[in-house]
C-alpha cells in the first residue's frame, strides 16, 4: 500500500492550488492528487470564451499541464481515479481506476471534490442535446456539438451568471437565445440597477429573457426540443441547464465531517474541518462570510483559489 504525506483529492482550482502551495512550503514531502475527471488546473471561467471561438484551443485553458506537475514540481498526479471510500481515522483512501481499485495511505488529506449541476426535476432533461457547463469535457462537448451541428437556436434553463456569459458566446455565434429563469429576474445575485443594465443590454443583443416560468417537460421532436413550459411550447435545437451548483460530498456522508444544509463540509477560515488533519478547499466546503461573519456556501473560483492556497 503506498503512502502519502499529503494526498489531495480534486484536481481543479482548490486541489492543484492546494498541493501546489504545499509544495512550494515543503520540497521534500510526498504529494497525490486524485481527479476523477480527465483534466486538472483549468481555467473553467475560460470556457464560455472557449466555446464562442475567442479562445481557439481547450489547451489554452489548462493553466499547467499533468507533466509539468509531475516532473518539475513532483507531485504525482492521478485522472480518472475515483476515490470511492475515504476512512480519515484510520487515515486510508480508496481508488477506482480502470476498473480496478487500490488503497492509499496519507498523513494529512485535502478534500476539494468541488460541485455538480444540480439538476431541477423536469421530466425530460436527460433527453440528448441537453447540456451542462462545468467541466472542460462539458466546454468541449458543447463547442464540438455547435461544430457539427451547426444549430441555430439554444434555450438557457437559469438566469445567473453562467447563462449570462453563455448568451454573449452564443449571440457572437449568431445563434438565437432565449433565457429561461424560474423566479422574477435573472442575475438575482446583484442588484436591481445592475439587473436592469444586464437586461438592457441583453435585449439590445437581441436575446430573449422570460422571467417567472415554470418548466412542465422537455420533449424530443425529431432532431429538435420542444421545452414546455406553463404559458407557452418553445421550441429549439439545444439546451443548456445552469440552475446552481450541489457539493460534491456524498462520499463523506458518515465520516464525522460537519456539514451546511446544502451538505457543504463546514469549515473555519484556515481550511479546518475539525478532524485532525484534514482540511477541505473549494466548491464543496463553505467560506466564512465576510460581512455576516457566518459559514456561507459561496461557490466561485475566486474563493477556491484562495481556499486551495490556505488548506496547502
Amino acid at each position: 500500500m503506498t503512502h502519502f504525506n499529503l494526498i489531495v483529492i480534486g484536481g481543479d482550482g482548490a486541489g492543484m492550488g492546494a498541493a501546489s502551495q504545499a509544495r512550494r512550503i515543503n520540497k521534500d514531502i510526498s504529494i497525490a492528487v486524485f481527479e476523477r475527471g480527465e483534466h486538472v488546473s483549468y481555467a473553467a471561467c475560460g470556457m464560455p470564451y472557449f466555446i464562442s471561438d475567442d479562445i481557439k484551443d481547450y489547451i489554452s485553458l489548462i493553466a499547467i499541464d499533468i507533466d509539468e506537475f509531475i516532473n518539475k514540481k513532483n507531485i504525482r498526479i492521478n485522472t480518472l481515479s475515483e476515490v470511492i471510500n475515504a476512512d480519515f481515522h484510520e487515515k486510508k483512501i480508496t481508488v477506482k481506476h480502470n476498473g480496478e481499485t487500490e488503497s492509499y495511505t496519507f498523513d494529512r488529506i485535502i478534500v476539494a471534490t468541488g460541485a455538480s449541476p444540480s439538476l431541477p426535476p423536469i421530466p425530460g432533461i436527460d433527453n440528448e442535446n441537453i447540456f451542462v457547463l462545468r467541466s472542460l469535457r462539458n466546454g468541449i462537448n458543447i463547442k464540438n456539438f455547435i461544430s457539427e451541428k451547426k444549430p441555430s437556436s439554444v434555450i438557457l434553463i437559469g438566469g445567473g451568471i453562467i447563462s449570462l456569459e453563455l448568451a454573449e458566446s452564443f449571440t457572437k455565434l449568431k445563434i438565437n437565445v432565449t433565457i429561461l429563469e424560474k423566479t422574477g429576474t435573472i442575475a438575482s445575485l446583484m442588484s436591481p440597477e445592475i439587473q436592469s443594465l444586464i437586461m438592457n443590454v441583453l435585449v439590445k443583443n437581441g436575446v430573449k429573457v422570460k422571467t417567472g416560468i415554470d418548466i412542465e417537460n422537455i420533449v424530443r421532436e425529431e432532431k429538435r426540443l420542444s421545452v414546455n413550459t406553463t404559458k407557452e411550447k418553445l421550441e429549439t435545437d439545444f439546451v443548456i441547464v445552469s440552475t446552481g451548483s450541489r457539493p460534491n460530498t456524498s462520499l463523506f456522508k458518515n465520516s464525522g465531517l460537519k456539514f451546511y444544509p446544502n451538505g457543504a463540509i463546514i469549515v473555519d477560515r484556515k481550511c479546518n474541518t475539525g478532524i485532525d488533519n484534514v482540511f477541505a478547499a473549494g466548491d464543496c466546503c463553505t467560506v466564512t462570510n465576510l460581512i455576516t461573519g457566518d459559514d456561507d456556501y459561496i461557490p466561485l473560483a475566486t474563493n477556491a483559489n484562495k481556499q486551495g492556497r490556505v488548506a496547502g
